[in-house]
C-alpha cells in the first residue's frame, strides 16, 4: 500500500461527503438528488452480491460515468477491452445513465456488470474495495469523485481520466483552495488523456506538477461514428423530399428557428421538418403540435416504419434514436447554443448533414474547428437562420458538398479510443512484466 499523503485531505473531504448525505437524508426537497441518495444506498449490496459469484482472479476494469452522455463517450473504449479479454465494471452518478442502461440494455453488452457509484465516503471506499480489485479505474470526462481516487492511490491501483476537459474559466481553478483541492486530485491520476490542446493548457495552467498529460483526443467522436453505422427504422412514403432535422431543441433554440421553418413549409411544397425537444416528453410534443397547428403533424410513436406523404411536420417522441433520424435529412438544427451549450453536432455530420447551431458552440472543440474551415453555421438571431434556409433553397448542391466535407472532418477525429487502451495496456503490461 502506497503511503498516504492525502491524508488530511481526504479526512476533510470525508466529513463533507458525510454531511451532505446526511442533509439529503433529512431534507430531500431535490427529486433527483433524492432518487440518486437511493440508488447509492443500496449498490454497496447489489456489488456484494454479483461478486459473490465472481472469480477474484477476473480482469475487472472499473469505468465511471457522470451519466448517460458520458456512458456513450466512454463505450467505444469499453468495447475495445472487452474485445481483449477483460470485464467491465460499470459504475454510475446520474439516474440518466441508469434509466438510459434499463432500456437499451442490448446495445451494452460490452459492461458485465453496472450500478450506481455507493457514497464517497471512507467507509464504502474500504468495503468496495474488500468486494474486488480492479486492474485500473477509469473516469471520463470531469465526472471525479475524491473519496474513490484517494482510496484506489494508496492502493496503487492506476487511475486514468479519459476525454479529459478543463475548461478556462473552470470552478476548479477560479479561486485558491478549489485549485490546490484538485490539484492533490489531478496527481493521482496515473495519466489524463486530454481531448486537444487547449485543455492540456488548461491543465497545465491550473495545475502544478502535473507531468501526467497527454493528447489523445475525444472517445466520443469515435461512438458518434460507430452509431452513424445505425440504419435509421424510418423512411418517407416518397423520397423527393427536402428535410430538416431539428434536433435536442430548448425553447430559445425553437424562438430563433420557428419562423424560418414556418416559411420554409408556407414557401415550399416538399419541404419537411422532424422536430426532438432536448426533454422528450408529452408536454414539448403538444407544444410543437400547437406551434405547428397549420401544417399536418404526427408522431413516430404512432407509426410503425413509413412516414405518410401528407405528414409535414414529424415529432419525435422517442428516446435514444436521433442519431439514427439525421440519415433522413438534408439539413440540421442542433440545440443548446443559446442556452449553456452546442449539443452533439457531430452527429449530424456523421451522417453527411451541414449542420446550422446558436452562439455558444465554445463549449465543443470540433464545433469550433466546424466553424473554422466554414462547414457549419452559427446563428445569433431568426433572421440569419431564415436566410440560410433560403440559400439552401437556391443552391442545395453547395449545402450538399458541405454536408460531404463535414463528414470526412469527422472521421478525422477519430481514434482517441484505440490510443488510449494502446497507452493503458502499455503501462498494465509493463507492471505485470515488473511482477514476473
Amino acid at each position: 500500500m502506497r503511503q498516504n499523503k492525502n491524508y488530511h485531505l481526504h479526512n476533510f473531504y470525508n466529513f463533507f461527503i458525510n454531511l451532505f448525505s446526511l442533509l439529503i437524508k433529512v431534507y430531500p426537497k431535490h427529486d433527483k438528488l433524492k432518487k440518486s441518495y437511493e440508488l447509492k444506498k443500496h449498490s454497496l449490496k447489489q456489488l456484494e452480491n454479483y461478486f459473490l459469484s465472481q472469480d477474484k482472479n477476473n480482469n475487472f476494469i472499473h469505468f465511471h460515468v457522470a451519466s448517460a452522455g458520458e456512458l456513450l463517450q466512454a463505450y467505444p473504449l469499453i468495447k475495445i477491452f472487452k474485445k481483449n479479454n477483460y470485464k467491465i465494471l460499470l459504475t454510475y452518478t446520474s439516474i440518466s445513465a441508469k434509466i438510459w442502461i434499463d432500456k437499451r440494455s442490448h446495445d451494452l453488452e460490452a459492461i458485465d456488470y453496472s450500478t450506481s457509484l455507493p457514497i464517497d465516503n471512507k467507509s464504502n471506499m474500504e468495503v468496495f474495495f474488500k468486494l474486488f480489485r480492479p486492474k485500473v479505474i477509469i473516469f471520463t470526462k470531469f465526472d471525479l469523485w475524491p473519496g474513490l481516487i484517494f482510496y484506489a492511490y494508496n492502493l496503487e491501483i492506476p487511475i486514468y481520466l479519459v476525454s479529459a476537459t478543463l475548461y478556462k474559466n473552470s470552478k476548479r481553478s477560479v479561486n485558491y483552495l478549489s485549485k490546490l483541492f484538485f490539484n492533490q486530485v489531478y496527481l493521482c491520476f496515473h495519466k489524463i488523456f486530454c481531448c486537444t490542446e487547449e485543455d492540456k493548457l488548461n491543465f497545465d495552467s491550473n495545475t502544478i506538477n502535473l507531468n501526467n498529460l497527454l493528447i489523445t483526443g475525444d472517445t466520443r467522436i469515435d461512438n458518434v461514428i460507430e452509431r452513424s453505422k445505425i440504419k435509421c427504422e424510418y423512411y418517407f412514403e416518397n423520397s423527393e423530399e427536402d428535410v430538416f432535422i431539428a434536433g435536442s431543441l430548448w425553447p430559445k433554440d425553437m424562438e430563433s428557428i420557428l419562423n424560418g421553418l414556418l416559411n420554409g413549409l408556407r414557401n415550399f411544397k416538399r419541404f419537411k421538418v422532424i422536430i426532438t425537444y432536448h426533454d422528450v416528453s408529452e408536454e414539448s410534443s403538444n407544444s410543437i403540435e400547437q406551434k405547428f397547428d397549420d401544417f399536418p403533424t404526427i408522431r413516430l410513436s404512432n407509426i410503425k416504419n413509413m412516414i405518410p406523404d401528407n405528414a409535414r411536420v414529424i415529432i419525435n417522441d422517442k428516446l435514444g434514436i436521433l442519431a439514427s433520424l439525421y440519415e433522413l435529412g438534408h439539413l440540421a438544427y442542433i440545440g443548446g447554443g443559446f442556452t449553456t451549450g452546442v449539443h452533439n453536432v457531430m452527429e449530424p455530420c456523421a451522417k453527411g448533414l451541414c449542420s446550422i447551431f446558436g452562439p455558444k458552440y465554445n463549449n465543443a472543440p470540433e464545433v469550433v474547428g466546424l466553424v473554422h474551415k466554414k462547414l457549419g453555421f452559427s446563428i445569433n438571431s431568426e433572421s440569419q437562420f431564415s436566410q440560410i434556409i433560403s440559400n439552401y433553397f437556391n443552391d442545395k448542391k453547395t449545402f450538399h458538398e458541405l454536408g460531404r466535407l463535414s463528414k470526412d472532418y469527422v472521421e478525422s477525429l477519430s481514434g482517441a479510443s484505440e490510443k488510449c487502451f494502446q497507452n493503458i495496456k502499455k503501462d498494465m503490461d509493463y507492471v505485470e512484466n515488473a511482477i514476473c
